[in-house]
């Protein structure tokens, strides 16, 4: 895991277009990616289902990519906080909008290199979204 930002003086916040209230003003925020032996969005998912402790997840410039005809969700990094509330948020970013009937296609545990127990909670937890048609 690679970390691309931590700790944010106010000045370079603003250059790099955070929010005002940004965790990294504060050290409780890191953006991170994955190296290449696992994609950032089932590093995000990892953190989900290893319930490790965090305020927000946020995956960032989500979008669907087809690799072999099947969806790879992807992103461009995650930003994961900590901090005094840990409300286990979880947000996606700009992800495009996609069928839900393609995400379901991908129940093959191998589509995402994922367990299938894995997959199925994906794929549930993207129902109901309203990013998704």
């Amino acid at each position: 895991i690679f970390v691309t930002s931590g700790y944010r003086s106010p000045a370079l916040n603003r250059a790099v277009g955070g929010v005002p209230n940004s965790q990294h003003l504060l050290g409780q925020a890191a953006d991170i990616v994955a190296d290449l032996s696992l994609l950032n969005y089932d590093l995000g998912r990892l953190i989900i289902q290893l319930s490790l402790p965090f305020d927000q997840l946020i995956f960032e410039d989500c979008y669907v990519e087809y690799v072999a005809g099947r969806p790879q969700h992807c992103c461009r990094w995650i930003h994961v906080s900590y901090g005094p509330k840990n409300r286990r948020q979880v947000i996606y970013n700009k992800m495009k909008k996609i069928k839900i009937e393609t995400i379901l296609k991908c129940q093959e545990p191998s589509a995402l290199n994922l367990t299938q127990k894995a997959q199925k909670k994906i794929c549930e937890d993207l129902r109901g979204r309203r990013d998704i048609i």
